[in-house]
Formats: structure tokens, C-alpha cells, sequence
């Protein structure tokens, strides 16, 4: 268990979390891709930056809660952009 741990604080060096921008660009793109009828309704009733900013915020704080529980930061963020950006099941 102890090797495991060391070996996942030595691929954690320099990692950063993502920032708001990509988080917004990665939502935004999903949309593109994969949900385009809701992309056009979003942009005609004016909610895409709402949205865009709320997903962004949840994924945000899914994350943290994630890290707070234990979980190391890079999986904890994989698991809320899948879950908040990428309307994805997590593993």
C-alpha cells in the first residue's frame, strides 16, 4: 500500500487542477459534439453562459469534496468532469 502511495505522490509532482477556462471549453465542446439540439436551445433562450457557469462551479466543488474525502486530485477531478461537464457515469 505504502509503494502505491509513493508511486501516486511522484506522478502528482506538478500537477495542477484544470482552470475555470478549460473546464468551460471542455463543457462547451462536449456540447458541440454530442448534444447539439441542446447547445441551439441553449444560445436561443440565452442560458449557454448560465449553464456553462454552473457546470463549471459543480464540477469545481464535486472535486474538492472528492479531495476532502481522500480521493487523490487527479481522479477526483476526472470523476467530476465526467460526471458535471460530460453528463458521464463515473466509474
Amino acid at each position: 500500500m505504502a509503494d502505491r502511495l509513493d508511486r501516486e505522490a511522484d506522478r502528482m509532482q506538478g500537477w495542477q487542477p484544470p482552470e475555470a477556462v478549460i473546464l468551460r471549453e471542455t463543457r462547451l465542446e462536449y456540447l458541440r459534439r454530442c448534444q447539439p439540439k441542446a447547445l441551439r436551445e441553449m444560445r436561443r433562450a440565452g442560458t449557454l453562459e448560465q449553464d456553462l457557469d454552473l457546470r463549471v462551479k459543480a464540477a469545481q466543488s464535486q472535486a474538492d469534496a472528492l479531495i476532502q474525502s481522500g480521493e487523490f486530485p487527479p481522479q477526483a477531478w476526472s470523476r467530476a468532469i465526467r460526471s458535471e461537464l460530460l453528463d458521464s457515469e463515473s466509474d
